[in-house]
């Protein structure tokens, strides 16, 4: 099975872009801390002393260093606060449905993603891993790859199982992750989905959903009140 194509490059671009969001300001507030820290204890020395060596160095007075710390926190807090709100709150749901679908049994696994956050999140990732009963897989891939891997466990698309195609830049709301037969539930030991998010801020998430839980029970729990 072909590997997960985001690789670390990419995923270092986007720590970056994290880091120049939240790290930076936050040095800034501990820079101006400090130089208010320098400011403080300079004054309190003896004039000689003072201005001499490197206590003659300066950079802000007190005034300007508090004021400008006082500004960049309440910058910071308020991003962070904000940045808190519009977090987004990924999750899944799923739940066994009457076969209306055309797949194989007479019940299916149906699974889907949604953002329970007051603001919305654009998807910058989705890859899929899996673990049968024999151990294969373990590995992140893409939508195609994972077909390929089902497929390869002689499930058939369109009867074992459905897998919805989630893009680069769809906003997660209410999403459609995919189907899968009584047999595919039998089969597969985990099927986890992980995506990765960027929020209203510009800050990204990462949440892994592990979509079969409870899929054996709650399939065998509807076949028995039918």
């Amino acid at each position: 099975m072909q590997r997960d194509t985001f690789g670390g490059q990419e995923l270092t671009r986007k720590i970056g872009r994290s880091f120049v969001l939240f790290k930076i300001p936050m040095g800034l507030v501990v820079l101006l801390f400090l130089m208010l820290l320098w400011e403080t204890v300079r004054v309190n020395l003896e004039p000689s002393v003072r201005n001499s060596g490197i206590w003659h160095l300066t950079i802000l007075d007190r005034p300007s260093a508090a004021n400008l710390l006082a500004v960049a926190m309440g910058l910071t807090f308020a991003r962070a606060q904000y940045a808190r709100a519009v977090r987004p709150l990924i999750g899944w749901t799923a739940q066994a449905q009457g076969n209306e679908f055309g797949m194989n049994g007479r019940h299916i696994w149906h699974v889907e993603m949604r953002n329970g956050g007051t603001h919305s999140a654009a998807v910058d990732e989705v890859s899929y891993r899996l673990r049968h009963r024999q151990g294969w897989g373990g590995e992140w891939v893409g939508h195609q790859s994972m077909v390929e891997g089902l497929e390869r466990l002689n499930l058939e698309i369109g009867k074992d199982f459905d897998l919805n195609t989630i893009g680069q830049g769809a906003v997660l709301g209410t999403v459609y992750i995919g189907r899968f037969s009584e047999q595919a539930t039998k089969l597969l030991e985990e099927f986890e989905i992980r995506v990765r998010v960027t929020d209203a801020v510009g800050d990204r998430h990462e949440r892994t959903l592990h979509c079969l839980r409870g899929a054996e029970t709650e399939l065998r729990s509807a076949s028995a009140r039918s």
